[in-house]
């Protein structure tokens, strides 16, 4: 890759870092992901709506390869303290999606310029954090003949430059899970007659440790707590509505149903 494409992928990533948007939300990152490749490629360009995707179109005949980045931010602040640091209070590319879709951009214009023989999709894909966006992009899968699809993650705590594989899995599969509990309302001075979900949600989230317990699995589980809500902010009323918000995570697919069923 020269100096002047490393320049502008580095551009484009301070770019994306100043305007995170969440899942649903990435209008900005997508029209200027789509402007982007427009001014510097001459790829095709099919915008889905939500998501995009760009083709170089081989000559040898082949499936084509896709490679996948996402473009989504999360609602945490930013905290790097950068010149291009975010614009947006309470939101932030804590998971590194901005350096995902610039390093694909940069790769799809050096793809471009190289003019291989192999057919290349560059997938763009909105709301990786919800899992609504991965659905929606399956429509590529369908729609054109692809071999196989790579992606790549960030990873903290690895040297500058490295590039980490493994066989097998290398990042977890997740789930959201919401549990809504509903009591019995009563006066605060009467909890007696009442049924309240506090407890219940309280005694959940102590077991949580038991149930991700590593000695009993094969690899990492995790169980998450996401938020606790329980009850209103009414000193008369005893609390009767919970909910408690959890996000599984696990290495293999059959632990996080594991898992998944054994909060249940």
């Amino acid at each position: 890759m020269d100096f002047q494409l490393y320049s502008l992928a580095v551009s484009l990533r301070r770019e994306l870092h100043a305007h995170p948007e969440p899942s649903d939300q990435e209008t900005w990152t997508k029209t200027r992901l789509l402007d982007f490749l427009r001014t510097q490629t001459a790829l095709e360009l099919h915008d889905e709506g939500a998501w995009f995707y760009a083709v170089h179109r081989g000559r040898d005949g082949r499936p084509g390869l896709v490679f996948r980045a996402d473009f989504d931010a999360l609602p945490i602040p930013d905290g790097s303290g950068a010149p291009y640091a975010s614009c947006c209070p309470g939101l932030g590319h804590q998971c590194g999606h901005d350096v995902h879709s610039a390093a694909l951009a940069a790769f799809a214009l050096l793809v471009d310029r190289r003019d291989p023989p192999r057919t290349v999709y560059f997938l763009f894909q909105n709301a990786e954090e919800t899992g609504d966006g991965a659905k929606r992009c399956l429509a590529l899968l369908e729609r054109e003949p692809v071999e196989a699809v790579y992606g790549f993650h960030n990873m903290p705590g690895y040297p500058l430059h490295a590039v980490c594989l493994r066989p097998g899995p290398i990042h977890c599969a997740s789930r959201g899970m919401t549990i809504r509990l509903t009591g019995v309302s009563t006066h605060a001075s009467t909890p007696e007659l009442g049924r309240s979900p506090a407890l219940a949600v309280a005694r959940l989230v102590e077991a949580l440790p038991g149930l991700t317990d590593p000695a009993a699995h094969r690899g990492l589980v995790l169980a998450t707590v996401i938020q606790m809500d329980v009850g209103e902010p009414a000193f008369g009323v005893a609390a009767h509505r919970g909910a408690l918000l959890l996000t599984l995570r696990a290495q293999y697919e059959e632990e996080l149903d594991a898992v998944r069923a054994a909060v249940e």
